[in-house]
């Protein structure tokens, strides 16, 4: 019996050391992406294809047994310290002050439209002296009119900013933990995956660095989560008017979350909604249509690539074809997903592969990505953790199952 009860813990005990291994592999794979900055879109490509490969890997798995509550226990503790190191290594290695003024263009800019519109009444989508961008010329305000509204406060004070960006980004935690701990019952369960997930979501480096960079993907995210949460309660009217915002503050991600809306049983609420929610813009769009497509949309699907990108190393002859070929994959994933019922954990799963896959072909594949798949990646990873048991019996010759 003693022999029993040993060899029962200790294939319990591989429920956790799948899951704390896994979250290694997810922090590698991101981290390879997010710190990787110029001249090497090969180890960024790399880092991306990990992560779609291991969910794809993932949702292709049966579910495991859940593991005792030992088990879990250690796997909270262990994570939980990762979380704490991870969060030392991220305050170690900002390239900014975390509350300090945000000097990125994309921050700046935000400012200049601001002030274009509040303090001197001028079109912050017409090119000026005031609201141009140092990047790329001819552009004045490549966001929707939303964003100016999320951060709205940085007019009053350089720091509001990024405090903005801090109570997204706590929003942002809040709606996945929700997610995450859905449909668990017991608390420890719960805990453990809310600590799961929070680790996913707030791996070395990323969230932090880009707070401190004084990145602006906190706010339409957040609404995007928020938009899923209230689609999963119902309220396809409301939901829509929230990805609506999301669209207006900036045309993705959201516009991700649409095409896979697409349905044959169509959600007309929620479009309708998503209408009223895109009225913000028509006011600047009347004011001048041409520049406001211009630089909202027009302008992102043109501007010249970085040393980010795969444009970097593929030849110029293929460039236009790698256009062509993300038209290819989101008609693929309309196609994929059109006879289906709409499920928020599968619209998830199906809303990150194709964000991985669009980024992956875009012409600059920046870190402030990952703040779009990072919550849905956290949900994803958190209720398929113990799968990769599955996938460590294979790999190490494990014969045995998981006994209770």
């Amino acid at each position: 019996m003693e022999r029993d009860s040993n060899t029962e813990s200790r294939d319990n005990l591989k429920l956790p050391l799948s899951s704390i291994c896994l979250l290694l592999c997810v922090w590698g794979a991101f981290e390879t992406f997010a710190t990787v900055v110029f001249y090497w879109p090969i180890l960024k490509l790399f880092g991306y294809g990990t992560i779609f490969l291991m969910l794809v890997t993932l949702s292709r798995r049966e579910d495991e047994e859940t593991p005792s509550h030992f088990a879990l226990g250690v796997e909270i503790v262990v994570v939980c310290f990762l979380l704490l190191l991870a969060q030392d290594i991220s305050l170690q290695h900002l390239p900014r002050p975390l509350l300090g003024p945000a000097r990125l263009d994309i921050a700046t800019t935000v400012l200049n439209a601001l002030k274009s519109l509040f303090v001197f009444h001028e079109n912050p989508y017409n090119p000026s002296s005031l609201s141009r961008w140092t990047t790329f010329s001819g552009v004045a305000f490549a966001y929707g009119p939303m964003m100016m509204v999320g951060y709205f406060p940085y007019l009053y004070s350089s720091t509001y900013f990024k405090l903005c960006s801090f109570l997204y980004l706590f929003g942002i935690w809040a709606l996945t933990m929700r997610f995450a701990v859905q449909g668990i019952k017991d608390s420890l369960p719960r805990l453990a995956a809310a600590v799961f997930a929070t680790a996913v979501l707030m791996m070395p480096r990323a969230v932090l660095n880009d707070v401190s960079e004084g990145i602006n993907d906190h706010f339409p995210v957040f609404l995007l989560l928020l938009s899923l949460t209230l689609f999963q309660r119902n309220k396809r009217g409301w939901a829509g008017v929230v990805a609506g915002l999301s669209l207006s503050a900036k045309f993705s991600p959201a516009a991700f979350l649409l095409v896979l809306l697409i349905r044959r049983r169509f959600p007309v609420r929620f479009f309708v909604g998503v209408a009223v929610g895109c009225l913000p813009m028509l006011p600047f769009f009347l004011w001048d249509p041409a520049r406001f497509v211009h630089d909202i949309v027009y302008f992102h699907f043109v501007k010249a690539g970085t040393p980010t990108s795969i444009y970097t190393i593929t030849p110029p002859e293929l460039h236009r074809w790698l256009r062509y070929l993300k038209v290819v994959f989101v008609a693929l994933f309309i196609i994929r997903n059109f006879a289906k019922e709409i499920e928020i954990k599968s619209l998830m799963y199906e809303f990150t592969l194709l964000v991985i896959l669009i980024n992956a072909l875009h012409i600059e594949m920046h870190s402030n990505y990952l703040v779009w798949i990072l919550p849905t990646s956290a949900i994803l990873f958190t209720g398929w953790r113990f799968r990769a048991a599955s996938l460590g019996r294979g790999l190490l010759g494990w014969n045995q199952g998981i006994h209770r």
